[in-house]
This record gives structure tokens, C-alpha cells and sequence, in this order.
């Protein structure tokens, strides 16, 4: 009997699961579809083939799961990243190579995305579930740049004037800035961009104390 309960248990958990997750796909792909003004929770819960108080069930409403449908998304597809400059303990300019590496490659794989992504920056700004999950994702990765740049100016690449946490942040609206060229002209080599700016920091770090 007890193992009977415990199979039930297991089913209904993974029916759950696999209900959130075809809601989250649901919502990437209206969103890729429609924009984000017109993905509605009906036009999500009928593309998850899922019933519309599903939505208020497994996030508690549209925007939380617009919100984790889009943020979840950049936060699983930065991990490359973040992984990148946590192995660069031993240097922390091949982790920024290596980070900026990843970051073009990212962009040349969801470059489609890119419209959602900025509307969503947008929106971000106006509070609510975006703005809290953009702030968890943009805050974490500030951090974790912080650090490398504190790193660089430790093994004396980086300029003693450099403020990591502002230096990080700078970076962050960089990338932003980089995605929004390239929404607005679609001949923008990213790789291109990513590579003078890389070399423009290093460079003018080690040249500001000479």
C-alpha cells in the first residue's frame, strides 16, 4: 500500500513538473511569436495544451512566468560564462577571454531573441516579477565580473583606478548595448565587437598607471 502511495506520489509530481515546463515553453515560443505586449495567459495555456489557472497555480500569474520563461532562459545560456571566469582562478585575463568567448557565442545561437530579450529589459524597469528576476540574474552576474576584476587588478593587469563593481556593471551595459546594435542593424559582427572591447579593456587598464 505504501509503495503504491509513494508511485502515485512520484506521478503526480512528474505530471507537475512536465506541466510547468510545457507552460514555459509555451510562453518562449508566444513570446518569439507574438512580442511580449500580445503573449496573453490564454494564448500560453492553450499553446501548453494546459488549463489557463494552471498558470496561477505553478507561478502565481502571467508575469512570473513570463518573467522565469525569459530570465530562466538567459540564466541557463550565461552558465557557460559564469563557469568560464570561476575556472580562471589561475588567470583571470584568459577567464575574461574566455567569457567574452561565450558571450558572442550565445548571441550568435539566439540572436532571434534578441527583440524579446530587450522588450523584456524594458519592461524590467517598471518593477513587478520581471524586474525582481532581472535583478537577481543582473546582480549575480555583476557580481561574479566584479570578482574577476578585482582579480586583475590584484596580478596588476588591470589599472589601480578601476572600480571592479562599477567596471562590472559598465560590462553588463555594454552587452545590453552590443544586443540592442545588433537588433537594429543585423550586419553587426558580434565577434568583431566583443574582441575590441575586450582588448580595449585590458589595454587601456594596463596603460592608465604608465
Amino acid at each position: 500500500m505504501n509503495e503504491e502511495a509513494t508511485s502515485q506520489r512520484r506521478s503526480a509530481g512528474e505530471s507537475s513538473s512536465e506541466t510547468q515546463r510545457a507552460l514555459l515553453r509555451a510562453a518562449r515560443d508566444c513570446l518569439a511569436e507574438l512580442g511580449l505586449a500580445k503573449t496573453t495567459s490564454r494564448t500560453i495555456a492553450n499553446r501548453a495544451e494546459a488549463n489557463l489557472a494552471s498558470i496561477t497555480y505553478y507561478f502565481g500569474s502571467k508575469d512570473a512566468l513570463i518573467a522565469e520563461a525569459l530570465f530562466g532562459e538567459l540564466e541557463a545560456r550565461l552558465s557557460p560564462v559564469l563557469d568560464a571566469l570561476e575556472g580562471s582562478a589561475g588567470d583571470a585575463a584568459q577567464g575574461l577571454g574566455a567569457a567574452l568567448e561565450a558571450l558572442v557565442a550565445d548571441f550568435g545561437s539566439s540572436r532571434d531573441q534578441l527583440p524579446v530579450f530587450i522588450q523584456a529589459l524594458v519592461a524590467s524597469g517598471d518593477g513587478g516579477p520581471l524586474g525582481d528576476r532581472a535583478r537577481v540574474l543582473l546582480g549575480s552576474l555583476q557580481a561574479r565580473l566584479a570578482e574577476l576584476i578585482g582579480r586583475l587588478k590584484q596580478q596588476g593587469v588591470a589599472a589601480s583606478w578601476v572600480e571592479p563593481d562599477a567596471m562590472a556593471a559598465l560590462i553588463i551595459a555594454v552587452c545590453n548595448g552590443v544586443a540592442l546594435q545588433a537588433m537594429i542593424r543585423h550586419d553587426t559582427d558580434i565577434s568583431v565587437l566583443a574582441a575590441q572591447f575586450g582588448g580595449l579593456l585590458l589595454a587601456s587598464s594596463v596603460d592608465a598607471d604608465q
